[in-house]
């Protein structure tokens, strides 16, 4: 999950999502995601696929590739 948790900040910011919003949008707290990023805790496979969609990725890429160095 470490490659997913690099991409959901990534992506959040790349999209300028703040966490409560972007929280908000897929329906979880912001203390959760934010604990996600941070690597406090995990998040459901429901969840990554809210991300998954919210981000328009492919869900392989999200998970096991670092987004933050392709273009």
């Amino acid at each position: 999950m470490d490659y997913l948790r690099k991409n959901v900040r990534y992506l959040r910011k790349k999209n300028k999502y703040t966490l409560k919003r972007c929280a908000a949008i897929i329906g979880i707290s912001v203390s959760l995601l934010s604990q996600f990023e941070s690597g406090c805790c995990d998040i459901s496979f429901k969840v990554v696929l809210k991300l998954k969609h919210l981000f328009d990725v492919n869900l392989d890429d999200f998970v096991f590739k670092d987004l933050t160095t392709m273009k």
